[in-house]
């Protein structure tokens, strides 16, 4: 997935190259690649209402800012041939 910066706040957009149907279908394993070049692991989690969330482990930016452990909700958004999670508030 490609985030849209170098860190995620409400309202960023992670591009996919996967269908919206594809994500929607269950919890995943991710790779984020940040604006600035740095990649990390996350995890897609999905509740039992089938609500989504993403698990983002502590990072290190490119300038040198470490971001802490967070879980954000968040959307499926369709953008024509592939999709987009919108971040929305920490859980």
């Amino acid at each position: 997935m490609t985030a849209t910066n170098t860190h995620l706040y409400r309202g960023a957009r992670l591009l996919a190259p996967l269908s919206a149907e594809e994500l929607a279908s269950g919890p995943r394993s991710l790779q984020i690649v940040f604006r600035d070049g740095v990649e990390i692991p996350a995890e897609l989690l999905q509740n039992d209402d089938g609500d989504f969330a993403i698990d983002v482990p502590e990072y290190l930016t490119a300038a040198g800012t470490t971001v802490t452990t967070r879980i954000w909700h968040v959307t499926i958004d369709a953008v024509d041939d592939t999709s987009a999670l919108v971040v929305g508030t920490k859980v």
